[in-house]
């Protein structure tokens, strides 16, 4: 089974105690003639869409069962509304063209160039754990959540769809 998620799932700042690695003692311990094995494909600091390329290389490897222990990120985290590092909630289409751009020189070039020329400090930008996000919660009253969940809700179905068999339950 594939766990896909954000460090809560991964078990930041302890991966070897990670809700993947408990759930698969667990069953391991329950059934001791089933071999269980979970694969954790989450990280620390991402998002859906993030994920979805992740869920796309997980589709080929024929798992029995996808979890997804997910969603904080969309409203906290990268591209949420309390996104320390630039645009907040854009639509996923703005995100999947900056990703994929992101994974070019040109467009490694043309980040690095747009920091130069607006002055940013790249170093004070800097991942620094929760300690980056405290500094940028999301404002009272919360802002709606529509945006978040019509982005997630849609990745989601694009990465259900990555599946071998897309008939699975989600809660």
């Amino acid at each position: 089974m594939f766990l896909f998620g954000e460090s809560a799932a991964l078990g930041d700042p302890r991966p070897a105690y990670g809700v993947g690695r408990h759930l698969e003692l667990l069953l391991n311990e329950r059934f001791p003639g089933v071999r269980f094995e979970v694969v954790c494909a989450a990280a620390t600091a991402v998002n859906s869409h993030a994920l979805l390329p992740i869920a796309r290389e997980c589709a080929a490897l024929d798992g029995d069962l996808w979890i997804l222990y997910l969603g904080h990120n969309e409203m906290e985290g990268p591209f949420g509304v309390a996104n320390p590092f630039g645009l907040r909630a854009p639509s996923w289409r703005v995100v999947r063209t900056l990703l994929a751009l992101k994974t070019t020189r040109i467009g490694q070039l043309l980040a690095a160039g747009l920091d130069r020329a607006s002055g940013t400090d790249r170093a004070a930008r800097a991942w620094a754990g929760m300690k980056t996000m405290a500094q940028h919660l999301v404002p009272r009253p919360r802002p709606p959540r529509k945006p978040c969940t019509a982005i997630s809700n849609g990745t989601l179905r694009t990465s259900s769809t990555s599946a071998t068999e897309p008939k699975f339950p989600s809660c």
